[in-house]
Order: structure tokens, then sequence, then C-alpha cells
């Protein structure tokens, strides 16, 4: 679930459909995560391709506006990311008809998709 977040925050912003919208994937009344149906280009795949090849410390100073400053996970973050996108190049594999993708807390503090 937390993939799919993650994806929209790195594809929005090339989907001419995300101008102007904030991204806030959680809401806090109904305790469920509503990622919104988005899309990756494949400019942004090629760029993938050439990144996924640099060591952790190029990915770091790359792809980020303060390295010094990132949680432990991000570059792995990112290859997630990467991998994810690299794997469902076409964008309506996750995002069918253009429909959100919604997860919900399990009782056992897990999510699941609705």
């Amino acid at each position: 679930m937390k993939l799919s977040g993650e994806l929209e925050l790195t594809s929005c912003y090339e989907d001419a459909s995300w101008n102007g919208k904030l991204l806030e994937t959680y809401d806090t009344q109904t305790d469920r995560f509503v990622i919104a149906p988005c899309c990756w280009t494949r400019r942004q795949l090629r760029i993938i391709m050439t990144l996924q090849h640099l060591s952790d410390a190029e990915i770091l100073l790359t792809c980020s506006t303060s390295p010094s400053a990132e949680a432990p996970d991000f570059v792995e973050t990112l290859r997630r990311q990467w991998n994810y996108l690299i794997k469902h190049p076409d964008w309506r594999q996750s995002f069918s008809k253009k429909q959100a993708r919604v997860f919900e807390r399990t009782a056992g503090g897990d999510w699941k998709r609705c």
C-alpha cells in the first residue's frame, strides 16, 4: 500500500490531470487511503532505467534535494518504486478504467485493498 502512494507522488508531475491538485491520499474520517489514478510516461521509464544502475550514494545525491536529511530508507524506497514501474510499464495495469485504489486498515493494523 505504501508503494501506491509513493507511485502517485512520483508519476503525477507529468500527468496533466494532476495540475493544481493536492496529493492527499489518507482520509482521516474513514481511515482509508485513496490513491487517485495517475499515469507514468515512457520518458519517466527511460529515466528510471538509467537511474537504477547508479550506486546508492549516487542515487541519494542525484534524486534528493537534501541528501543529508533523508530517511535511511530513501534509496530503498526509490528502488522499490522504480522496480514497480519497470514491472508495470503500462499505468492502466495499476489503475484500470482510471479508478482509484482504495485501502482500509484491518483489525490487525495491516492494509487491505477494498
